[in-house]
């Protein structure tokens, strides 16, 4: 810090250079060595430790774009992997993060992620970076929020009478999913089998027709 200083032409007491140490502290040999030698080709005066540190760690917008993208790719891949349109979330699945919960639903759930198409991409992907980067803010107004909003619990409980609303899928539900993904699959099997018959028979009349001519 002190060749730095002298690099810049920065006088600096002992005070600051002690209080500065502190303040970047928890930050890494590498990391530090990373941000004095930014600091000699970038910095035109002497840095502030928080000019230190966002050369050592990058901008905290910076972090936080690149974990969103760690987050979509996150989700993308759990969704190929632990979910199905007819049943959901399969059990034992991994627990999906609170953040990335929270951008999943504000770009419109799995249902969405799993109609995009390569035109439509990249779009759903601005939007849910831009929703977790906002989670943080969500989360601390949340309270305050909810202090403002009509509970909307107590009103689905008074429409439904004395039954209650769960977010679980009934193992009834499920069995019916599975049905379906069988029922499906038999169809599609059933009319792949179809278009071989009838592009065997239309080779066959094909021949025959051929040696009715003679050219065959």
């Amino acid at each position: 810090m002190t060749v730095l200083a002298e690099l810049l032409g920065e006088t600096v007491s002992a005070q600051r250079l002690a209080l500065s140490a502190q303040t970047l502290s928890d930050l890494s040999e590498q990391q530090l060595k990373s941000a004095f030698a930014r600091a000699a080709r970038e910095c035109k005066f002497f840095p502030k430790p928080v000019e230190l540190r966002e050369l050592a760690e990058g901008k905290p917008e910076d972090k936080m774009i690149v974990e969103a993208e760690a987050a979509w790719n996150w989700i993308v891949g759990f969704m190929r992997s632990f979910w199905h349109p007819d049943v959901g979330i399969y059990q034992n699945s991994p627990k999906i993060p609170a953040q990335t919960e929270y951008a999943l639903r504000q770009v419109g759930g799995f249902g969405i992620l799993s109609q995009m198409e390569n035109t439509s991409e990249p779009f759903i992907k601005r939007d849910f970076i831009a929703a977790y980067r906002r989670f943080p803010i969500a989360e601390q107004n949340a309270v305050s929020l909810g202090n403002l909003l009509p509970p909307l619990q107590s009103q689905v409980k008074q429409l439904a009478g004395t039954k209650t609303i769960s977010g679980k899928p009934r193992v009834e539900d499920m069995n019916v999913a599975r049905d379906r993904m069988v029922a499906a699959q038999n169809r599609k099997e059933d009319e792949a089998a179809e278009r071989l018959e009838r592009g065997r028979k239309r080779h066959q009349e094909q021949i025959e027709w051929l040696r009715k001519r003679g050219e065959l």
